[in-house]
């Protein structure tokens, strides 16, 4: 069994020990990492799928790596590598540091065993209960940690369940004292099985646009030259695991953590401004030469036409405006809001925590990530019913968490605009998938990548607007240092002093070498835009007599495969036939999430709340749920891999995004919206029919 692991340099590690000190009394336990040597591993075996490169190393030799440092009955040999400037929660010099850790520490009797090796990610808290710094670390003081550690079950086992957990690393060097690193108290932990750990590789795209071609009002085609480089890859668990916060360990529960950072396959990235070197560490990247760039242009986008889009979507897809709010920066722009109409210098608020964010500096470009939390997801679901007449009332039931405001027009309507302003952002991301999924039936052309860039203007009724927005914010910070920001690798936000409309690109790349001259030679067919638009009409909807939602038809033919079985067991079975009803009613007064948040809504709160209430076993619920939920739940509630979510491929993604983030920050109705606009669809959106 091989384990894929970040070295310095590709070939550099820590050594050093893993111990746990538990106190009874106070019921804490620390986990202490002491850092003794600095070892060379020269026989790593190198991963080159696709133009990547890592290292792996088989677990059969960890041992023997292992039993060169000597150590008691009571300490574990851990390998580890660690960054302790790893970049900040935004990009800021006040902002909060982040450090790294991934370390490997295994029994010898547990490496032919893979259900005893566990992947635990974690994280620590920056802040205390009490205001204190609840992570320091020696060289930037407050900081926080995310780690990753491949542990034996048995080490993990050893942490007792009622006691709260801290972490201690320190590094000696031979004769010297130990040296403090850093330490954190009351760390969150996410641990299962090795097997149900997945792996997202990210690449970052630099465009070296050569020339412009062949131009029509909206599209262009020019032929660009590619940079790709692979930064490394983001790591999630998901599955029955343990769950530890706050002194409480859950155990085989259905968890759900992915880091909110790339994993660097050197631990390092390669910085311009860095003094320590860190230009020369190496990462792979594929050079793309003539490739075709398919360029698409919105210029008649302003602030009135948002407005529109989200009255739009309140009206017709509320579901959409739910799925806006399980984003950090959009929670924090309007309790940014909020706030101000407060007067009030406190711009965050319960939801802010919705997100995990970390940046990071690669070269000249700031790279933020995201991860949801999914209990604050199921916290903010739980508050989003049918009940609220008008988003404005929605807003402030939500977020006004002093329920102290009144809204006047103007006010309801910058939330709006704050609003509106990311279902556009998201809503050209979905127009930018079905663009490639497009493509590559016209083309056969199956590799592309994307890159979306926002220019967007003041508002000349509210020129602080944008001082609302925190993505326009952070962008507007950096250019000052004259670096650019890219958010999931995917867009790039700036803001215009003139004019009022915005000026919107959507780029889509294809990843085959000298692939323009194809390109260029089917563009230029005249049919070319009719063919595109007939394309993305056929993956979004169905024609017969009526016009249909196509993901909606694909739904209701699996409801008819479904039913017979239903049928049988909730006839069979009064308890089940109660059960479906309760999921019923659950789905019919909420706003209806993804199926992929739903998923953890079952198995987290409504298994475990229709037992208590019908007196049902919990295996039985997880045994019939395939037949119960999808009946109710749309497969497609603002998007899914029929229509705008696309699949990723090893190396070649066409969406650089892990699935969770792509879920949440694409969405169909609002792209449904912006082509309705421009007159690529040519159907009534407002009538599609859904039977």
């Amino acid at each position: 069994m091989d384990i894929s692991f970040p070295f310095y340099q590709y070939n550099m590690a820590y050594l050093g020990t893993l111990s746990i000190k538990n106190d009874n009394s106070k019921k804490v336990s620390t986990l202490v990492i002491k850092i003794i040597k600095e070892i060379i591993i020269n026989k790593l075996l190198p991963i080159d799928p696709n133009g990547l490169y890592a290292t792996k190393i088989n677990l059969d030799n960890i041992i023997k790596i292992f039993k060169k440092l000597i150590t008691d009955n009571d300490k574990y040999p851990i390998l580890l590598v660690y960054n302790s400037d790893y970049g900040r929660e935004k990009p800021k010099s006040n902002s909060i540091k982040i450090f790294f850790l991934a370390g490997i520490s295994l029994k010898e009797n547990d490496l032919n065993d893979k259900d005893k090796i566990y992947y635990v990610l974690g994280y620590s808290r920056w802040r205390g209960n009490n205001g204190n710094k609840a992570t320091k670390c020696s060289n930037t003081g407050n900081c926080k940690l995310y780690f990753v550690l491949v542990l034996s079950k048995d080490i993990l086992d050893s942490l007792p369940k009622e006691h709260k957990i801290n972490i201690r690393i320190e590094k000696y060097e031979k004769n010297k004292k130990g040296q403090f690193i850093l330490e954190a108290e009351d760390i969150r932990i996410f641990a299962t099985k090795y097997r149900d750990a997945k792996v997202h590789l990210r690449s970052f795209i630099i465009d070296k646009e050569a020339n412009s071609s062949s131009q029509t009002q909206i599209f262009s085609l020019n032929d660009t030259n590619l940079q790709i480089y692979y930064l490394g890859a983001q790591i999630s668990i998901k599955g029955q695991g343990y769950r530890i916060q706050n002194g409480r360990k859950e155990k085989e529960k259905y968890i759900y953590f992915m880091l909110p950072l790339i994993v660097a396959y050197s631990v390092k990235f390669p910085q311009v401004s860095s003094s320590n070197n860190s230009a020369n560490i190496g990462l792979p990247k594929d050079y793309v030469f003539e490739s075709g760039k398919l360029k698409m242009t919105i210029n008649n986008y302003n602030w009135n036409k948002v407005v529109e889009l989200v009255d739009w979507l309140w009206n017709h897809h509320r579901a959409s405006i739910f799925k806006l709010f399980l984003s950090k920066d959009i929670n924090d722009s309007i309790y940014k809001y909020l706030s101000a109409l407060k007067n009030s210098n406190s711009a965050y608020g319960t939801f802010s925590n919705i997100e995990f964010r970390s940046t990071l500096e690669f070269y000249n470009y700031y790279l933020i990530y995201y991860s949801l939390t999914l209990t604050q997801a199921l916290n903010l679901y739980n508050k989003f019913n049918k009940s609220h007449s008008k988003l404005e009332d929605l807003i402030l039931d939500v977020f006004d968490e002093s329920k102290s405001l009144s809204l006047n027009y103007d006010q309801v309507l910058t939330l709006k605009k704050i609003i509106g302003f990311y279902a556009l952002m998201y809503g050209l991301h979905g127009i930018s998938h079905l663009l490639m999924k497009a493509l590559t039936k016209i083309t056969g052309i199956k590799h592309f990548g994307e890159l979306i860039n926002i220019r967007v203007s003041a508002d000349q009724q509210n020129p602080s607007l944008l001082n609302y927005l925190t993505v326009v914010e952070f962008s507007n910070d950096v250019t000052l240092q004259k670096k650019k920001i890219f958010y999931e690798n995917t867009f790039q936000i700036e803001s215009e002093d003139s004019g009022e409309n915005f000026n919107l690109e959507i780029n889509v790349f294809s990843k085959e070498k000298y692939s323009y001259n194809l390109l260029n030679n089917i563009y230029n067919n005249t049919n070319f835009i009719d063919e595109l638009k007939k394309s993305i009409n056929d993956i979004l909807f169905k024609q017969t007599n009526t016009v249909l939602d196509r993901c909606n038809y694909n739904w209701t033919l699996e409801k008819q495969r479904l039913e017979y079985a239903r049928q049988k067991f909730i006839q069979r079975n009064n308890a089940l036939n109660q059960a479906d009803n309760e999921v019923k009613n659950y789905i019919n007064t909420h706003y209806k999430p993804s199926r992929t948040i739903f998923r953890f809504i079952y198995a987290n709160k409504l298994v475990y709340d229709i037992s208590k209430k019908l007196n049902i076993g919990k295996n039985d619920l997880y045994t019939y749920s395939q037949y119960i939920w999808p009946y109710y739940l749309d497969q497609c509630v603002d998007g899914c891999y029929n229509c705008v979510y696309i699949e990723g491929e090893l190396g070649n993604n066409y969406c650089d995004m892990n699935p969770l983030s792509q879920e949440l920050k694409t969405s169909k109705w609002s792209a449904v919206y912006i082509l309705k606009d421009l007159g690529l669809i040519n159907v009534d959106i407002d009538n599609i029919s859904n039977d």
